[in-house]
């Protein structure tokens, strides 16, 4: 058999074997076909019936898993994995809820589950240390904890602005849709009020600067400056205590200051151990119960972050535990009483999830916004009354003795005659029109009548000018001064309601 014979029978063969392959090869799915395209990814559902959003990333760096959860409970909206705090998600999940809303499949980029990767759809609850190409899970749910959305979020299209790759969990498609994951921060400080202390920096009236360090090795502090600065003239001008007169703080240092302490914001949270969370909640700072061997491990956690039980002297003979941290604290205090203690501890790094302690820079001045690292700070709120303005009594007008008792505060109005109108003039007509004896008597009564308890218990005659003794004088005026006293103590109760 000539080569040219061979050469043209493989080529017949090959040429069958192509033609028997496109002939038994599926095409591969399309839009059309499956009658998708256009097609939402999602029934229809409620927005407001979500009451729970979860979303889970994952690290390809550590092969950590990150659950994030929003829920809706008895007293509100709060964060589970970040220890129940707290979440202001009111609108936030109105906007998650949208962005997960006429989510549309617009094309149909694979049926292969090989292809997951490439596309970065691979679902982080199946992940595990190593896994490349996983996804961001977000889930949907209601009360009752029926998935109302759920979506596998991959990576953008390239150059096609607002487009991702999608999967649906239980499905081996992907998709691309238009989508916004911006909407859907899996970022605790994107679900908080980030303010810190929420106050307004012109209220600020005293700032107590404590430059302490803790000398670990002994559990004792080592005292450093204190500098106290006190605002003067309507919060206009400072003054800082024991400088001498010739000398002027530096004003735009101390607004400085403190508009830094008004912009304080919370980037992660940690509860503090329960045995602290109910000593403040009974009014103290003192922890004896962290001389425990059970609660070494508290102990252990506080220390790791910068905060440090300390021995303090509460009187000559007995020394209890409180906790200070390591680099100073700063105590501010508010025009309405309400005075924070800040205590500053070590450096963190910022993360997503719990926060973590971080080695501190080399140059702690290096450790800037936006830097990556953040402080641990140990927040006390409590009342301090010297910072609230005393309300200040009024003198009492004098009275000799002689002639009707002048109204005092807390006097009722004096009744009117019946039948009188008060039109402001003194015709000279008024007393005798009360009975219409015109004897003089009715003068009396009238006049005495401008405070009826005086008129009734200091007079013994009510048809003469018998002035009231003396004794019972001095006991009404000082009810008087007791009266107005009860009503400074009553604002400065409400002030402290407020303050709390």
């Amino acid at each position: 058999m000539t080569e040219l014979i061979k050469t043209c029978i493989f080529a017949g063969v090959a040429l069958v074997t192509l033609t028997a392959a496109i002939l038994v090869q599926p095409s591969a799915p399309t839009i059309d076909e499956a009658g998708e395209i256009g097609q939402p990814l999602f029934d229809e559902f409620d927005p407001l019936a979500a009451t729970t959003l979860e979303i889970i990333s994952f690290d390809e760096e550590t092969g950590v898993t990150k659950p994030f959860q929003v829920k809706q409970g008895a007293a509100g909206w709060v964060i589970p994995s970040h220890h129940e705090y707290p979440a202001d998600a009111e609108d936030q999940m109105k906007e998650a809820a949208a962005a997960l809303i006429g989510l549309n499949k617009l094309t149909l980029v694979t049926a292969d589950n090989q292809d997951w990767e490439q596309y970065e759809v691979r679902n982080p609850r199946d992940s595990q240390q190593g896994d490349e190409g996983v996804g961001r899970l977000v889930r949907l749910t209601d009360a009752e904890g029926n998935a109302l959305a759920e979506l596998i979020v991959g990576r953008s299209v390239p150059d096609q602005t607002g487009q991702h790759f999608v999967r649906l969990p239980e499905d081996d498609r992907v998709y691309i849709s238009n989508i916004d994951p911006s909407r859907l921060s899996s970022k605790f400080a994107d679900w908080i009020e980030k303010d810190l202390l929420k106050l307004e920096a012109f209220n600020i009236k005293r700032i107590l600067l404590d430059n302490h360090r803790i000398d670990e090795a002994n559990q004792r502090i080592v005292p450093g400056e204190n500098l106290e600065l006190l605002a003067q003239d309507g919060e206009q001008k400072w003054a800082l205590t024991g400088l001498a007169e010739e000398w002027q703080v530096k004003e735009d240092v101390i607004n400085a200051m403190k508009s830094a302490i008004d912009d304080l914001k919370i980037v992660n949270v940690d509860r503090k151990p329960d045995i602290l969370v109910e000593n403040l909640r009974n009014g103290h700072e003192f922890f004896d119960d962290l001389r425990d061997r059970k609660n070494e491990t508290i102990a252990r956690t506080l220390m790791r972050k910068g905060f440090f039980p300390v021995n303090v002297s509460e009187n000559e003979n007995e020394t209890k535990l409180s906790i200070f941290s390591n680099e100073g604290q700063i105590f501010v205090g508010l025009s309405d009483g309400v005075e924070y203690v800040l205590r500053f501890g070590e450096i963190t790094e910022n993360d997503d999830g719990a926060a973590k302690a971080a080695e501190p820079a080399a140059n702690p001045a290096e450790t800037k916004k936006g830097s990556g690292y953040s402080r641990y700070i140990y927040v006390v709120a409590r009342l301090n009354e010297t910072l609230i303005e005393k309300p200040q009594d009024k003198p009492l007008p004098e009275w000799t003795g002689e002639g009707p008792r002048p109204p005092l505060p807390g006097d009722p109005p004096a009744p009117k005659p019946n039948g009188d109108k008060d039109d402001g003039k003194d015709d000279g007509k008024t007393d005798e029109k009360a009975d219409g004896n015109g004897d003089g008597n009715d003068a009396n009564k009238s006049t005495n009548t401008t405070n009826p308890s005086a008129a009734d218990d200091d007079t013994t005659t009510a048809g003469n000018n018998t002035a009231p003794t003396k004794d019972n004088t001095d006991a009404k005026q000082s009810d008087a001064k007791q009266g107005d006293a009860k009503q400074g103590d009553t604002k400065q109760g409400d002030t402290k309601q407020d303050a709390k």
